[in-house]
């Protein structure tokens, strides 16, 4: 090829690492319009050249894109070649993908604010200083997990070479209590497990440790529910405010544990649950308390429960125990097997199935005290469930008996057939023909009849085969319903038994009324009433005898349970 008119004047740059090479066409270069083919076949020689000089054998373009682009640039106009240079990218590499630094991973939401542990000296946690979980941490579950750096993979440049990638840093690295929380590593990542139930705390000089105490100022948004009462002896401990007219658990908010201490007021609509509550404060309306020992200052919430439940003062609230002692109840409803009323009653209704005290029944409303031998809804389901079972072992006592009728007759008449072949085919020596009878009877009645044939040596006809096998299928059904029916008459016994012991609990209840003043009061033995409607002084002891109410003043052998109850009622904690 010699034509003068073609010029082409390039050169190859690179970018900074190399991964991409450029073909740039200078101004000055010049192309045949006329020979266009030569145009690009001359510039598409020089580039391959120009590649084998400079080193690439990497990523470059297919030639038709080369060509491609040569096209390109002789379809310029003129004006737009000479003025500037004419680039396009001619080989490709493989940046490489730089490694990731390590990564942190919270498995447990916390509740978090700043400082550390206030009371270094006791150890006691502060939710206030403590970042914290609000529900309990299971023991192996996984709390922190560390994704370790990765070291990234290699790229290769245009010139074939390797590019190493920047590898990941390990920039995180967490301080922890290794007697609550444990470290295990594999290849990609650390992980940090709870060693022991309780809550999740992080502390920003002691690290993230586990504990299943709790001591806070206040629960409220900044601190969230508190949820721990699956924790063996978890304690939550709410220091509570001086003023007031603060609530110390704000309204709406839970607290769960097995020890709940509250210094102070719990809000509308607030829960609290536990096995051991103490709270010294006012329990505001629509609140609810639920525990096994319950001891509070002063509630107007919605309904307390327990196992044992003391109140200084109840007011227009429900109150549900076992052992339910008030000092002062005000238009309330206190349910409970043993209820004690320390000082006044004022129109209030008092529900037992045992035991209730009252020292003073006053005020103008009326007032109610109800013996309810069902107010254990565990009793009351039992009964339900005795009713049923005495029903359904009845209805089949009746069955069995109407079984029973019907087997007897039809063994009356397959018998008569029996001792009819028995005297047909046995002869009996004089001497003991009513036992030797008695043990042929019995043989065929208990399917044995081969013993005959063996010890007689006799074979007896098919057809008395057959009737034997009728007696004997008879003889035995019979057997299993007696059996059957006796079982039922026992079982049948203790459940009637045990009904009536539930049913008749009222003639066993004790009431003792010290002193009724301007209230009128009724006494309800599950339907049975006696209305006080005068001023009386006791002591007296009310109670349900020959479907009747009994009224009696003390008595010296009553009085043993008067004095029985002061000495329990002379503890402090009730003071």
């Amino acid at each position: 090829m010699n034509n003068e008119k073609i010029f082409f004047d390039m050169f190859i740059s690179f970018n900074d690492d190399k991964t991409e090479a450029y073909v740039n066409i200078r101004p000055n270069s010049s192309v045949d319009k006329e020979n266009l083919k030569d145009s690009i076949k001359e510039a598409f020689l020089k580039i391959k050249a120009s590649l084998e000089f400079s080193g690439i054998n990497y990523g470059v373009i297919p030639d038709e894109e080369i060509i491609k682009k040569l096209k390109e640039y002789c379809s310029l106009d003129e004006k737009v070649r000479k003025s500037q240079i004419y680039s396009f990218l001619i080989a490709k590499g493989t940046p490489p993908v730089n490694g990731e630094n390590s990564k942190l991973v919270e498995h447990v939401k916390l509740k978090k604010e700043k400082h550390g542990i206030i009371d270094e000296k006791t150890g006691k946690i502060d939710h206030r200083n403590l970042g914290f979980s609000e529900r309990i941490v299971p023991k192996g579950k996984k709390i922190i997990t560390i994704i370790k750096p990765t070291m990234g993979t290699a790229g290769t440049s245009v010139l074939g070479e390797a590019i190493e990638p920047i590898p990941g840093k390990l920039i995180h690295s967490i301080k922890y209590d290794k007697n609550s929380i444990i470290e295990e590593e594999n290849e990609k990542e650390i992980n940090y497990i709870a060693k022991k139930e309780g809550f999740l705390y992080h502390d920003p000089l002691k690290g993230y440790f586990i504990d299943e105490k709790v001591l806070t100022k206040a629960v409220d948004f900044n601190i969230g529910n508190i949820e721990g009462k699956e924790i063996k002896d978890s304690t939550v401990v709410v220091k509570g405010s001086s003023d007031v007219f603060e609530d110390s658990v704000k309204a709406g908010f839970k607290v769960e544990a097995s020890k709940v201490r509250i210094n102070g007021n719990v809000g509308i609509e607030a829960k609290i649950v536990g096995d051991d509550i103490e709270i010294n404060g006012v329990v505001d309306k629509k609140a609810i308390v639920e525990g096994k020992n319950v001891k509070i200052n002063k509630f107007f919430g919605e309904i307390v429960k327990g196992e044992f439940v003391y109140i200084k003062e109840i007011s227009n609230s429900q109150a549900y125990s076992n052992i339910l002692i008030i000092k002062n109840s005000l238009s309330s409803k206190l349910t409970g097997s043993e209820i004690i009323i320390l000082n006044d009653s004022r129109g209030s209704k008092i529900i037992t199935d045992k035991f209730v005290y009252v020292n003073r029944l006053t005020g103008g409303a009326k007032q109610k005290i109800k013996i309810d031998p069902y107010i254990n809804l565990e009793k009351r389901e039992k009964l339900k469930l005795l009713k049923e079972k005495e029903k359904n072992i009845s209805k089949r006592i009746k069955e069995i008996e109407k079984e029973i009728f019907e087997l007897k007759r039809d063994i009356s008449n397959i018998q008569k057939i029996v001792e009819s072949i028995i005297n047909d085919t046995i002869k009996f020596s004089k001497e003991n023909e009513k036992k030797q009878r008695e043990i042929v009877f019995n043989l065929i009645k208990s399917g044995k009849w081969e013993i005959i044939e063996e010890k007689l040596n006799m074979k007896f006809k098919p057809d008395h085969i057959y009737h034997f096998k009728k007696f004997h299928r008879l003889s035995e059904k019979l057997a299993d319903l007696e059996n059957e029916k006796n079982s039922l008459d026992e079982n049948l016994k203790n459940i009637t038994d045990e009904i009536n012991e539930i049913i008749t609990i009222k003639e066993k209840v004790i009431i003792i009324i010290n002193e009724i003043k301007n209230s009128i009061v009724e006494i309800d033995f599950d339907g049975v009433t006696h209305i006080f409607k005068k001023d009386i002084i006791g002591p007296w002891v009310i109670r349900f005898k020959s479907n009747k109410i009994n009224v009696d003043p003390v008595t010296r052998e009553k009085a043993l349970i008067l004095k029985k109850l002061e000495d329990m009622l002379s503890n402090e904690s009730y003071n």
